[in-house]
């Protein structure tokens, strides 16, 4: 009988190499869905009330992400009133200068999220900036909506 011409060991590290290669050349594309705007507010350690809305953001991706946030664990940027997304996309070295830690998002995992109220009803998107497991940064932007009427702002 002729022996295998190639080892079952070559066989296995071979399929490993394949395997990583593979994985590290997916590309990455996050999937979120935000939830309704809730109108919500709260007292900040200089006892004044901040207005806001909460929204739940839910990971749709297969894989944990990662969302770079602030000292205050908020990691949205958002734009309201009249809007146009950045033609540059978000600016990466003002986000980090206010942004210094990440939040890791488990696949299916949700996460609250505070945004500011606007005292008008305008259309309103969210920014976030998201990376994967290898490091790779994208941009994900909430579909335009428009929050219910606070009612703080009558």
């Amino acid at each position: 009988m002729k022996s295998a011409r190639f080892g079952t060991k070559s066989l296995l590290f071979l399929t490993a190499l394949v395997g990583g290669y593979l994985a590290w050349s997916l590309p990455f594309e996050p999937s979120f869905e935000f939830g309704q705007y809730n109108p919500s507010s709260y007292v900040d350690e200089d006892g004044r009330t901040i207005h806001c809305y909460q929204v739940e953001l839910k990971n749709r991706s297969f894989s944990p992400v990662w969302i770079l946030a602030n000292q205050f664990d908020q990691p949205v940027t958002t734009f309201c009133q009249n809007y146009t997304e950045p033609s540059d996309g978000l600016d990466l070295n003002r986000l980090t200068q206010f942004h210094d830690r990440w939040i890791r998002l488990p696949a299916s995992g949700t996460l609250m999220l505070e945004i500011g109220a606007p005292t008008l009803q305008a259309n309103c998107i969210a920014g976030l900036l998201v990376s994967d497991w290898r490091g790779r940064l994208k941009e994900y932007w909430s579909p335009p909506s428009i929050p219910p009427k606070h009612p703080a702002f009558p």
